[in-house]
């Protein structure tokens, strides 16, 4: 399965890559939760009687794509939270507090493409949430 994944991985790598060059759009959240859910699924840790998913995620994307985000990223980051919770609920991932999404710049990135790091936090005490 794991085999499998990994083939899956590389051709959507290479073939979205392949648009995205070519046809240089703007990043699209429904492509970044796609994205952090695969992100979420790939950092998972199995526990004696829980899956534990990631809590932290930091989505770069380009500067460009960053500036038009920038005027609606509170709502977008919300959304996306609320879909990592959904996911993570209908696989049985248990998530540590409230998941924390970053949307960040990253110059090395072309117009279009981003990239997602995922990684587990100790959770914020409920009064700083």
């Amino acid at each position: 399965m794991n085999f499998i994944r990994r083939i899956e991985n590389i051709f959507e790598k290479y073939i979205e890559g392949f648009f995205n060059r070519r046809f240089s759009s703007e990043v699209q959240p429904v492509e970044i939760a796609r994205q952090l859910v695969k992100e979420m699924e790939e950092g998972k840790s199995i526990g004696i009687s829980k899956i534990y998913a990631p809590n932290v995620y930091n989505v770069y994307i380009n500067s460009k794509d960053f500036e038009k985000i920038t005027s609606y990223s509170q709502p977008i980051s919300k959304e996306l939270v609320a879909y990592l919770q959904k996911q993570a609920q209908e696989k049985r991932y248990t998530i540590l507090g409230v998941p924390i999404l970053e949307i960040q710049q990253d110059d090395q990135l072309g117009r279009g493409a981003f990239r997602i790091v995922a990684r587990f936090s100790e959770p914020l005490p409920q009064e700083e949430i």
